[in-house]
């Protein structure tokens, strides 16, 4: 038994409606990829628009991949070979060779899902990415604040030290002067 493209769709675009529920998050998911908020609330519409890469791209970001899953997880009468995941089984771990098939599947194939998971792979790969250099680089502004703070220490104690020395011979030089009258 082949998906139904269109109840896949329709599926796809209730859960992500679901998601928008929440005062001001369809306005805040729009903000994330840079669309007008009418590009989430056309979902809503008698006849909607169809669901497109960023509204899973928005969701994701918004909610975390769990929310992908969810959203796209096939409905339960509507499957062939594979049988939907079920994301809120934590006891329950898929093993990546299972993971990679799926995803090889679903990428070969010519609907329009293989789009849709090549542009989330691509987003999800891009955010770790992203947050692997911003780590690297808040550890590097970490040790800075270390090597600026061991520096001012040693400036103070080199200042403290001066400072021991200077008055010491400015008080000299002083009682010279009064001793000489220069």
């Amino acid at each position: 038994m082949a998906i139904d493209e269109k109840k896949f769709m329709d599926h796809m675009r209730q859960k992500i409606i679901k998601h928008m529920k929440p005062h001001g998050v369809q306005k805040k998911l729009a903000d994330l990829v840079g669309k007008k908020p009418s590009a989430f609330s056309d979902l809503k519409r008698d006849k909607p628009k169809p669901v497109n890469v960023f509204h899973i791209k928005a969701i994701g970001e918004y909610f975390g991949p769990g929310a992908v899953l969810e959203i796209l997880e096939l409905p339960a009468d509507n499957y062939g070979d594979t049988a939907a995941i079920k994301t809120d089984q934590s006891h329950e771990k898929i093993k990546t060779d299972a993971l990679i098939e799926m995803t090889s599947k679903v990428l070969g194939s010519d609907t329009g899902y293989a789009g849709v998971l090549e542009a989330s792979i691509r987003a999800f790969h891009q955010a770790i990415v992203t947050q692997n250099r911003l780590d690297n680089m808040e550890s590097e502004l970490s040790e800075m604040k270390k090597t600026i703070a061991a520096l001012m220490r040693r400036d103070r104690r080199q200042g403290d030290r001066r400072q021991k020395h200077i008055e010491p011979e400015i008080e000299r030089r002083s009682g010279l002067e009064r001793r000489t009258g220069t």
